[in-house]
């Protein structure tokens, strides 16, 4: 690896082949010394699911079962005449959800319905790729987006080592990962702070939304919600140091969910010895599993570096 780059972090962005093999997937991975497991294999319905647009030329279908292994679909033949379009039932169609196996009332039809299944399962789109990536960045690091539609990210220093990794695996596939080094100056340093304190709050916003579903004080419930919330908690003490005076605003937002969490768990009401137990920190999880990612938990984080 080279020497990690001095400044604030990098701007990445990277385009993924439109379609890979899952054996050179696999392989790319490999050779970028990460696991190639990540690349999964597709299950037989989800794979017939993609094969669905290479068969619905003049036909529509649809599933219509779900149940005792096999997956059910018809296909109705569409034609358009008189100004009206007409259906006729054409064939019924499984896919056994363990095999990959396809069984249809129409001959010629289940060969073509199995080749396209079986194509679909050896291949990978651009998204799985994508997918891959931003799992790597979630397990590894951080990335926040520079555009409302993403595509474009700001990675911290303290994470581009596993650029790397990604780039290794994107020259392997035949993708481009593309890097630029963000030295730190006022005006940077501002951006990226500003960044991530829209990052961190978007994650609340998107507690709070899980915390309004809430309906039972089960254990298991209370203690994902506590989860979550100690999940944002390790975002802010990590990016303390560069949120530039943002982290006490946030802190008091993060404090505020801790005690509805609590106020909902003790059954509407605040008791004093819920307060206690917070200032001890006795609600803290430790060594949480993440199970938000800063990317997803942000919609509408403001352009930076402009």
């Amino acid at each position: 690896m080279k020497d990690q780059l001095k400044g604030i972090g990098e701007i990445v962005s990277w385009t993924s082949p439109k379609s890979v093999s899952i054996d050179d997937l696999r392989n790319g991975l490999t050779k970028a010394g990460l696991d190639p497991d990540m690349a999964k294999d597709l299950k037989p319905a989800n794979a017939f699911r993609r094969a669905i647009h290479d068969l619905e030329q003049n036909r529509v279908i649809r599933q219509t079962l779900n149940a005792d292994g096999k997956v059910h679909f018809q296909f109705t033949h569409e034609v358009l005449s008189g100004g009206e379009f007409h259906y006729n039932k054409e064939a019924k169609l499984t896919v056994d959800k363990a095999s990959g196996r396809v069984d249809c009332t129409d001959p010629q039809l289940r060969i073509r319905a199995q080749l396209c299944l079986d194509h679909e399962t050896k291949k990978r789109s651009a998204s799985d790729v994508t997918r891959i990536v931003q799992k790597l960045f979630e397990t590894n690091g951080d990335l926040f987006p520079l555009r409302d539609a993403g595509g474009v990210y700001f990675v911290p220093e303290m994470h581009t080592a596993i650029c790397d990794c990604v780039e290794a695996l994107m020259t392997a596939i035949g993708g481009h990962f593309r890097r630029w080094e963000m030295n730190a100056s006022e005006r940077n340093n501002q951006n990226a702070a500003v960044a991530i304190r829209d990052a961190i709050n978007g994650m609340i916003e998107k507690y709070k939304k899980y915390a309004d579903t809430l309906s039972s004080d089960d254990p298991k419930v209370l203690a994902k919600g506590m989860k979550k919330i100690q999940h944002i908690r390790t975002k802010l003490e990590v990016y303390r140091n560069v949120l530039a005076g943002y982290d006490s605003d946030i802190e008091k937002a993060v404090d505020a969910v801790t005690v509805d969490l609590q106020t909902f768990a003790n059954g509407g009401e605040t008791t004093e010895e819920s307060s206690d137990a917070k200032d001890q920190g006795t609600n803290e999880i430790t060594d949480p599993t993440p199970e938000d990612d800063a990317t997803s938990a942000v919609d509408d984080i403001m352009a930076m570096f402009a």
